[in-house]
């Protein structure tokens, strides 16, 4: 028996594609709506890493499992705010190059 390392796909991903990672115990399952496209299905195996069993539902089941899957997760979000927050502060570049006085 493998224990999963329990990776999930990053919620806006998973919201905007339709495909999340479920795990039961120590099976992975690869969730998706109907309308999923195959590109974001392909996405989540090569993220997930390992074989995983699919789980086609609806788009109320799917939004239920998605909110239940990151609710309370705040790291993801907390982790972007920081990027962000590095990328303005180097981000003062001058916009325009000054001619030296002669």
């Amino acid at each position: 028996m493998q224990v999963l390392k329990q990776l999930q796909i990053p919620y806006s991903f998973a919201k905007r594609h339709g495909v999340l990672i479920r795990y039961e115990g120590d099976h992975a399952f690869i969730v998706r709506r109907e309308n999923t496209p195959l590109l974001a299905i392909q996405e989540a195996r090569r993220f997930l890493g390992h074989p995983a069993q699919f789980q086609l539902c609806t788009d109320q089941e799917f939004h239920q499992l998605l909110s239940s899957s990151f609710a309370g997760d705040t790291g993801n979000h907390n982790r972007l705010r920081q990027v962000w927050k590095i990328i303005r502060i180097y981000s003062v570049w001058p916009t325009r190059c000054l001619k030296p006085k002669i």
